[in-house]
């Protein structure tokens, strides 16, 4: 859901390292950073092209009037469905916080890597369907392979 829109960028010798860095945490295993810092300071740019650099896809969310708890439970179903089919990046700012509970959505995905209750048991399956052959070369039983789908996302 972002576009590839050219970006204009001065790439210094700290830049370059914090996007070698971003790089390396976005290729790893369920990769997750916080980026802290003053605005316009280039996390969003680096994160970008990081993402990009890695091969990977970007995923934000798009506010609009009235976005709330159940648009962004749209948005993660959205966004889980992505992940399990290819690498994506999820760039969360602090924009995007319009209402608190948001912030425990965020904290589940770093903790667990998943959001409790947010498919139901009938749409998990187009899910399980996706990664099945691979969780079964890994000898993955079958009632284990939510669990193994939730470690792939």
């Amino acid at each position: 859901n972002a576009d590839k829109t050219p970006m204009h960028l001065v790439l210094f010798n700290d830049a370059l390292a914090h996007l070698l860095r971003i790089h390396r945490i976005i290729r790893m295993t369920r990769g997750m950073a916080l980026l802290i810092g003053i605005g316009g300071s280039g996390k969003q740019s680096l994160t970008k092209l990081a993402t990009y650099t890695a091969g990977y896809k970007l995923f934000e969310i798009v506010l609009a009037r009235g976005y709330g708890d159940e648009q962004l439970r749209e948005d993660l179903k959205t966004l889980y469905t992505m992940t399990i089919k290819q690498p994506i990046s999820f760039l969360f700012t602090d924009a995007h916080v319009v209402e608190e509970g948001f912030l425990e959505y965020i904290n589940n995905i770093l903790t667990v890597g998943m959001v409790p209750a947010l498919f139901g048991d009938d749409e998990k399956e187009p899910l399980l369907g996706v990664i099945r052959a691979r969780a079964r070369q890994e000898q993955v039983q079958e009632n284990a392979m939510w669990a193994y789908a939730c470690n792939v996302i």
